[in-house]
């Protein structure tokens, strides 16, 4: 982000969530929701660009891997955080608030743990999470020892294929608990 004409770093994470990567951010770290922003994740993804490569940003210039994620406790009773899923267009200058991701929905379950929203627990850490733009609750069931490479753990886990992921990951799963139309 720009200030008087200087950088300045936000944190942010980069992860995939099945077959779809994004830019998860704290809500705390941003902009209040509006063009301030919008012009500070269409930067960080390099968007809009002519030439559909997002070359200045960490965007991989296809729509699966051009997404933020923005996270927050959640006030809502029964719930740890609350998801905001934006789609960032690749030529255009624009953020698609209005849908979401069920692909980052398994990346939110990680970066709750990673940013210290939820506590693990052995065995498996479940993260309830609120999908804001969409109105519905999932559980994110998150295995111990995926928040770490697999050679430096002990925890025995077991890995399955994912189609369009070369090898073998542990699963996260993700419950929708409050299917909406």
């Amino acid at each position: 982000q720009l200030v008087h004409g200087l950088m300045r770093a936000i944190p942010a994470a980069w992860i995939r969530g099945g077959t779809s990567k994004g830019i998860f951010f704290k809500k705390g770290h941003l902009p209040p929701c509006g063009v301030e922003r919008d012009r500070l994740i269409l930067a960080a993804l390099g968007s809009p660009d002519p030439s559909g490569l997002q070359l200045n940003g960490v965007g991989g210039g296809i729509s699966s891997t051009s997404k933020v994620v923005i996270i927050s406790q959640s006030e809502r009773e029964g719930y740890d955080v609350d998801y905001l899923f934006g789609q960032v267009e690749i030529k255009e200058r624009l953020v698609n608030w209005d849908g979401s991701c069920g692909n980052l929905s398994a990346g939110v379950g990680l970066f709750a743990l990673a940013e210290g929203f939820v506590q693990p627990k052995p065995g498996s850490t479940e993260v309830r999470v609120w999908q804001v733009n969409q109105g519905y609750g999932m559980k994110v069931h998150v295995p111990a020892g995926v928040d770490a490479p697999l050679e430096e753990t002990n925890v025995e886990l077991d890995l399955i294929n994912l189609a369009g992921i070369p090898g073998r990951e542990p699963p996260v799963y993700v419950e929708v608990l409050e299917p909406h139309v």
